[in-house]
């Protein structure tokens, strides 16, 4: 039998997004491919803001306001150090 099933690593599991149809125990073979959307969310926003890569399942909306947050701070910070 294969399957195809989308998941998400959370917490060191893989959890499925829909049930599945196994008994308890069942021995499986797992082939992970990363989907392009969580890559590029990685390789754009991993190093920079490490917080905001985090969020991948937090709504758009929040994920604005922390980079908005950064940014109010980096500039503050910029012109403290120019007084």
């Amino acid at each position: 039998m294969e399957l195809i099933v989308q998941a998400t690593f959370a917490g060191g599991v893989l959890v499925p997004q829909d049930t599945l149809s196994l008994s308890d125990n069942t021995r499986v073979q797992i082939r992970i491919t990363v989907s392009d959307n969580e890559l590029l969310a990685q390789s754009t926003l991993f190093g920079a803001f490490p917080q905001l890569a985090a969020l991948a399942e937090t709504k758009a909306d929040d994920i604005k306001q922390i980079w908005n947050d950064s940014i109010e701070q980096q500039l503050e910070i910029m012109q403290t150090e120019d007084c």
